[in-house]
């Protein structure tokens, strides 16, 4: 997560309002499936105060799904492994939900795009 990005300043001042959580970020990494897997030496986390810690997991982690161009089943494992040793064990169930929220939109993307009808030319 870019320090300067409109992102974390919302983020910044919503920490000031909520409870404490910690949420993960990475530090820029390169494209393509190697993300997740350099995770512990890439990434740090930030302790912030959250009023919604479960939707600041799942956006922190649709950022790291984007920025690194993540779509493999196990390449999204791997992102969830780095979520929870990241993470103290009081916020693992909340990860997971996020985890599992993603992974169910994925899906359903994926499965709506598969029954979409190609156009022959």
């Amino acid at each position: 997560m870019r320090l300067s990005s409109p992102r974390l300043a919302t983020k910044n001042i919503q920490a000031q309002r909520g409870r404490r959580s910690a949420a993960s970020a990475a530090s820029a990494a390169s494209a393509g499936g190697s993300a997740p897997r350099k995770c512990l030496t890439q990434s740090f986390a930030v302790v912030k105060f959250s009023s919604d810690p479960q939707r600041d997991f799942r956006d922190s982690m649709e950022e790291m799904i984007a920025e690194n161009n993540i779509n493999s089943s196990k390449d999204l494992e791997d992102l969830l492994a780095c979520y929870l040793s990241l993470n103290s064990n009081e916020y693992h169930d909340v990860i997971v939900k996020a985890f599992e929220q993603i992974w169910s939109d994925l899906t359903d993307r994926r499965r709506h795009e598969s029954h979409k009808p190609r156009h022959c030319r």
